[in-house]
């Protein structure tokens, strides 16, 4: 049998005009009874009638989520949790993609074709240029980005500064002193950008512990497993006596670590690597990270978009604070004089 409204308010302790208006992503409810109505419909089953939503406030029902890439582990789980919220919250969910050239991505989406078709959308990751954002924005509907703050739209992201922070501050609180950083670009990095952010957070730690900090100690790559492989090859050419790797990313990380079992050099006896996201993919690298969760992230954007779409006011950007989750790729250097020495460089290719 299926579920009525009754029972959705029954459940959470609420009134049917309760559960009418946070389904609907209308104002004038707290968060903590939107929660509660949400978890109670998803628990039972309760979808609100588009067609019914559609008449009662005049809008569409339907949320665009444009997303740069569907096998990518942050964009698909984004995705994954922003289209269960909406689901719950009676919504539909067009799901966009735009081409991606490695390392740029290339915004193809008809933004003519959404006009009056959609009542708001969720950016995934993807940056706009001035000109894609004011088509974006003459849409006429409320935007979140999730990734990547794109002002003038409101954003939910991880603190990424402080996610630099926590990476860098491990690795030194292990005893090194020679730390670099590999970035997810291969052009020099935009400070608002999650891979500029973690650079300032990198940069912070170390000018805290007086450690050197300088560009050589920076390769700026590809977002990607193949990037990570070849930065970290130039990075050891360029200086070989660092003892540990902050990467941007996992995948980063994960290349780089292949990179370093090609010739020969130990993870973590030879260099500690620390990377950022928390994807599981290889659970046996057990790969110290600073965990972030993108499908909460997805969840967090369609509840601020249907706050929006019901007329209340939402911050200009929410950071989503990572946590370190160590694993078996950070330890101590080899011994007390290695915080100093080089390890051992890799033939030239």
């Amino acid at each position: 049998m299926a579920s009525t409204i009754e029972d959705v308010a029954a459940r959470a302790g609420v009134s049917t005009a309760t559960v009418s208006r946070a389904m609907r992503g209308l104002d004038g409810v707290s968060k903590r009874s939107r929660d509660k109505v949400l978890e109670a419909a998803r628990e039972l089953g309760y979808v609100v009638s588009p067609t019914a939503q559609a008449l009662a406030t005049g809008h569409t029902g339907m949320i665009a989520v444009i997303v740069p890439t569907f096998n990518e582990w942050f964009s698909a789980n984004v995705l994954e949790g922003a289209q269960r919220r909406l689901q719950s919250a009676g919504r539909l969910t067009a799901v966009l993609s735009a081409s991606a050239v490695r390392g740029r991505p290339d915004y193809d989406v008809d933004v003519v074709s959404l006009r009056r078709r959609i009542d708001g959308v969720v950016n995934v990751s993807l940056p706009l240029t001035d000109e894609e954002t004011r088509e974006v924005a003459g849409l006429g509907v409320p935007v979140i980005a999730v990734g990547n703050p794109s002002p003038p739209f409101a954003s939910v992201s991880l603190a990424d500064r402080e996610a630099g922070r926590i990476a860098t501050r491990h690795l030194v609180n292990l005893g090194h002193r020679v730390i670099a950083y590999i970035s997810g670009s291969r052009d020099e990095l935009e400070p608002n950008t999650p891979g500029g952010q973690r650079l300032e957070g990198w940069r912070d730690v170390l000018v805290e512990e007086g450690l050197e900090h300088g560009p050589d100690l920076v390769v700026n790559s590809f977002f990607d497993v193949r990037g990570g492989h070849d930065a970290v090859l130039e990075l050891l050419e360029r200086r070989p006596d660092v003892t540990a790797v902050f990467a941007a990313a996992d995948m980063i990380a994960t290349g780089a670590m292949v990179a370093l079992s090609e010739y020969g050099l130990r993870v973590p006896e030879d260099i500690s690597i620390i990377g950022v996201d928390g994807d599981d993919t290889d659970p046996w690298v057990q790969l110290t990270t600073v965990v972030q969760d993108p499908a909460e992230m997805g969840a967090m954007a369609a509840d601020l978009l249907l706050q929006i779409i019901g007329g209340g006011a939402v911050p200009e950007m929410t950071l989503v604070h990572g946590r370190l989750r160590p694993g078996r790729t950070t330890a101590r250097p080899r011994d007390p004089e290695a915080a100093d020495a080089s390890p051992r460089r890799p033939p030239r290719r």
